[in-house]
Order: structure tokens, then C-alpha cells, then sequence
């Protein structure tokens, strides 16, 4: 089906397959709202946003919504079937501005194997093997550092990043990136995908080697609230 969000776009969900994120469009007409509304105070008009993790385009659309006609969106997104749905909303919402790419963002470029989650919901495929038994596809994965040197990419102002448990290794490919650029960074962490140990990687490369400032929102993704300094890692 097809349902206009309160963002003002609209989305093509399966809310009988996807029991998470797209029931939750379904019911809410929004998914993450917190996490939306603060694009909203980070992201500026003619920005250029890479979207590492796009699923089915939430946070694209609603990205290029801000920056307008002169910025860009950069869309992300391993999973191929995933991938195609994402290519359609951008041409449900006639966005021109937006480049979907197939891809998987990685510390290396080659392949990997991406593995559905349907039991979370669509866009908790991971290239992290959880269990046994999972259907998966071989994707492309790439360095960001390269893709940005290859396609002449001339500034990067906002990444947001959600890949499951993928994150310490994709800014481990982005380090001429965090160093030329300083792009605002919004990315997912959580325990469900995340180890202890590269949670505490991602805080020391970003606040000890390339001098972020970390901040965390105050309630939740959902809720979203003011963003809170977050000065040490506390697991």
C-alpha cells in the first residue's frame, strides 16, 4: 500500500510483512520521529547527506525534503530487494535530487553476504551472521573514502548511519572523510546489534582521534528530545 507520512511524502510499506518499522508507518503515518525531527535542526538546505542504510527511504525522503533542489542525497542500501523498493518511493516522490546506490559500506571493497531479519523487521538485515539457517544475498561493499574519491564528491555535510552492527567497520573505510569533511554524524547504536567492544571503538575513534563532540537524544529515537553531551562510554 501507499501512505502519506506526517513528514508530507509518501511511502510504499507492506505492514503484513514487515511487523516493525512499516506496521509502524502503517499505524503512526512516522517511524523514529525523534530521529527525523533532529534532521530537521542538523541537516541545512543545499547540504550533501550521505544516508548509509536507507531501507525503504524514510530518512532519504525526509533528507531530501531539507536540503532542497541544490543539495543531495547519497542513498545506501545493501539489501537488493530492499534496494528496489527504496528506488520506487524516490520515484513515487519525484525527487530528483536523491542517488540510490546499491551498495554495502564496509572497511573493504569487495562482497559480502547480507541476511534477512524478517523477524525484526525489513531494514534489520544484517551482514552479520546472527543465526543459522537465514536467507541471504551477496552484496558489493565499498569503502566510503573510495566511492567519494571515484565519483568526485566534493564535500559531505551530514551521514547518517544505520547498518546493523556494520558501523565500527564503515568508518574504519571513511577516515579521509571524518578528516577532510567533519560531516555531523547521526548513527544507530544499540546492544541488540552492536558488541560493547566496538561501541567503545566508535566513541574513541570519533571523540579521541578525529575531536567529535558526542551527544545522544534524551529520551529515545521515537521520542527524540534535546541532545545530551555525552562526555565517556559507561557500558
Amino acid at each position: 500500500m501507499i501512505i502519506k507520512t506526517l513528514k508530507g511524502f509518501k511511502l510504499i510499506i507492506d505492514p503484513v510483512k514487515d511487523k516493525g518499522i512499516e506496521y509502524k508507518i502503517f499505524r503512526d503515518g512516522i517511524y523514529e520521529k525523534g530521529t527525523l525531527d533532529a534532521f530537521e535542526l542538523l541537516i541545512k538546505k543545499n547540504d550533501i547527506v550521505f544516508d548509509l542504510g536507507a531501507n525503504i527511504g524514510l530518512t532519504t525522503l525526509h533528507a531530501s525534503k531539507i536540503v532542497g533542489h541544490n543539495g543531495k542525497v547519497y542513498s545506501f542500501e545493501a539489501h537488493p530487494e530492499t534496494f528496489e523498493i527504496l528506488k520506487q518511493n524516490i520515484k513515487l516522490n519525484k525527487r530528483k535530487n536523491i542517488t540510490p546506490l546499491n551498495i554495502g559500506v564496509s572497511n573493504i571493497n569487495g562482497e559480502s553476504k547480507i541476511y534477512e531479519n524478517f523477524d525484526v523487521n525489513r531494514g534489520a538485515a544484517s551482514m552479520i551472521k546472527k543465526q543459522n539457517n537465514l536467507d541471504f544475498f551477496t552484496v558489493k561493499t565499498k569503502k566510503l573514502d573510495d566511492y567519494v574519491d571515484n565519483n568526485n564528491v566534493e564535500k559531505i555535510d551530514f551521514i547518517k548511519m544505520d547498518i546493523e552492527g556494520m558501523e565500527l567497520l564503515a568508518l574504519l573505510g571513511m577516515s579521509n572523510i571524518l578528516r577532510r569533511y567533519k560531516p555531523i554524524l547521526c548513527i544507530e547504536l544499540s546492544f541488540d546489534v552492536n558488541s560493547p567492544e566496538s561501541i567503545k571503538k566508535i566513541f574513541k575513534i570519533l571523540v579521541e582521534d578525529f575531536k567529535y563532540s558526542a551527544f545522544r537524544q534524551e529520551y529515545s529515537k521515537s521520542r527524540g528530545g534535546n541532545l545530551v553531551r555525552i562526555k565517556s562510554v559507561e557500558l
